[in-house]
C-alpha cells in the first residue's frame, strides 16, 4: 500500500499543485522528503564538464607546448649544427674496361698472368683499393700519421690510422658498369682532394708496375735460360771434342730419359707428402684429416713405385759408360731448355702486347677538386629533423600532463 503524502512547495508552504511544474518536495509518512526540480527545467540541464573532450584551455596548453617544443628543438639543433666541423668531400672515378683480352702463361709461370686472367678488372681494383697494404702506401705518401687534420691531433697506431682512412674514403662500384667511384672527405677540403686524386694515382702507378714487372720477370728468365743453354751446348761440345761420346741406341736413349724423369716425379712426390704431413699435424676436421690420410698413403705407394722402376732401371744401364749417360742427360737438359726458352720468348712478346693494351684498361673520368663549399652538416636537413623531433617532444610532454593533470 502506497503511503500517504504531502506536498509541499519549494519554500515549504502548503497546498502545493505538481501541475504548475514548480520546484517542491513530496514527503511520505515513511520516508524522507523527495525532491524534484521542476519539469519545465528538465530538458535544459547543464552538460558534464568531465565529458568535453577539447575545452578551450586544454587546447590553447597543448598548442603552447608545442610550439616551445619545436622552438627549443630547432634552437638547439641551430646551434649543434653551427658548431660541428665543416665536413668537405672531394670526389673522383675510374672506368673499368671489361673486354680486355686474357693471355695465359704455361706451367709455373701462370703466376706471372695479369690480375683480368683470374678475376674480371674491377674486382682486382676494388680489392687492391680496399687492401691494406694500398692503405699504408697511401699513409706513407701523404705522411697522414703527422696530419693534424687527419689524426685530430691524436697519436694514433698504424691500424687506426688505416680504419680512420678506410673512413675518410670510400671506394665503391659506381652503379654505372665499369665505373669505380672514390670519395674523400675532410675537415681541410685540399686534403679531401688530394686523397681522392693519391687514391687514383697510386692505383694506377701499381698497375703499371705491375705489368713492367712480369715482363722484366720473363725477361730475366730468357736470360738465365740463354745462358745455361751456351753453357751446357759447350759441355757437350768439349764432350764431343775429345771424343768421348759414345753412340747409345735408341733403347738406352729412352731408357736414360725414362730414369730422369721417374727422378723428376720422384721430387715433386717427396715435395707433396711434406706439405701433406704439414697439413696433417695443423689440420682439425675429421673429415680433411681422412682425405690427408689417405693421400699421403697414395703419394707414398706411388713413390715407392716409381723408386723400384728407378732402380730397375739403372741395374739395366749398370753396363752403359758414365760418359754415355752424361751425354744422354746433357742432349735432354739441352731439349727441355730450349723448347723452355721458344716458349718463353714467345710469352715475352705477349707480355708486352699486353703490357701496352692495359695502359688501355683503367681510365680516370673525373679527378678530385679542392671542394668550395662543405657537404656536412646540412642546416635544412638538420633543422627539418629538429622540427619533427620537436613535434614528436611536445606531443609526449602533452601527454605526460594530461595524466598528471587533473581536469
Amino acid at each position: 500500500m502506497t503511503p500517504a503524502a504531502r506536498w509541499f512547495d519549494s519554500a515549504g508552504r502548503l497546498p502545493y499543485n505538481p501541475a504548475e511544474g514548480t520546484a517542491g518536495c513530496r514527503v511520505y509518512e515513511t520516508a524522507s522528503p523527495s525532491c524534484y526540480p521542476p519539469r519545465r527545467t528538465m530538458s535544459k540541464l547543464t552538460p558534464d564538464p568531465e565529458r568535453q573532450a577539447w575545452d578551450p584551455s586544454q587546447v590553447r596548453r597543448w598548442v603552447q607546448v608545442m610550439v616551445v617544443s619545436v622552438l627549443v628543438c630547432v634552437a638547439v639543433g641551430a646551434a649543434i649544427t653551427l658548431v660541428m666541423p665543416r665536413i668537405f668531400e672531394a670526389r673522383a672515378s675510374l672506368f673499368v674496361r671489361q673486354d680486355t683480352p686474357s693471355f695465359r702463361l704455361p706451367g709455373d709461370l701462370g703466376t706471372l698472368a695479369l690480375p683480368g686472367q683470374q678475376t674480371s678488372s674491377l674486382d682486382y681494383a676494388l680489392a687492391i683499393l680496399d687492401s691494406d697494404e694500398f692503405a699504408r702506401q697511401i699513409l706513407r705518401s701523404l705522411r697522414l700519421a703527422s696530419r693534424r687534420e687527419f689524426t685530430g691531433g691524436k697519436q694514433l697506431t698504424e691500424q687506426k690510422l688505416i680504419e680512420r682512412l678506410r673512413k675518410s674514403v670510400r671506394v665503391t662500384d659506381g652503379g654505372t658498369e665499369g665505373v669505380i667511384a672514390i670519395k674523400a672527405s675532410s675537415t681541410d677540403p685540399d686534403l679531401a682532394a688530394r686523397l681522392a686524386n693519391t687514391f687514383l694515382d697510386a692505383f694506377l702507378e701499381r698497375v703499371n708496375t705491375e705489368s713492367k714487372r712480369k715482363s722484366q720477370f720473363i725477361r730475366g728468365k730468357i736470360r738465365s735460360l740463354n745462358n745455361d743453354l751456351k753453357r751446357l751446348e759447350e759441355t757437350l761440345k768439349d764432350l764431343s771434342s775429345r771424343a768421348e761420346v759414345i753412340n747409345l741406341s735408341e733403347q738406352t736413349r729412352a731408357a736414360v730419359q725414362q730414369a730422369m724423369s721417374l727422378q723428376q716425379q720422384i721430387h715433386e712426390a717427396t715435395t707433396e707428402l711434406t706439405a701433406v704431413a704439414s697439413d696433417l699435424k695443423n689440420t682439425g676436421d675429421l673429415a680433411e684429416l681422412a682425405r690427408l690420410k689417405a693421400r699421403k698413403q697414395a703419394l707414398e705407394a706411388s713413390r715407392q713405385e716409381m723408386q723400384s722402376a728407378l732402380d730397375r732401371l739403372r741395374s739395366e744401364m749398370k753396363d752403359v759408360p758414365a760418359v754415355a749417360l752424361r751425354q744422354a742427360r746433357l742432349q735432354r737438359e739441352i731439349d727441355n731448355k730450349a723448347k723452355l726458352y721458344q716458349v718463353l720468348s714467345q710469352q715475352h712478346e705477349l707480355a708486352q702486347i699486353q703490357e701496352q693494351a692495359e695502359t688501355g684498361v683503367y681510365k680516370v673520368l673525373d679527378r678530385a677538386v679542392v671542394p668550395t663549399s662543405h657537404a656536412r652538416p646540412k642546416m635544412l636537413v638538420n633543422l627539418a629533423a629538429s622540427f619533427v623531433a620537436g613535434l614528436v617532444v611536445g606531443f609526449g610532454v602533452n601527454l605526460v600532463i594530461s595524466e598528471l593533470r587533473p581536469t
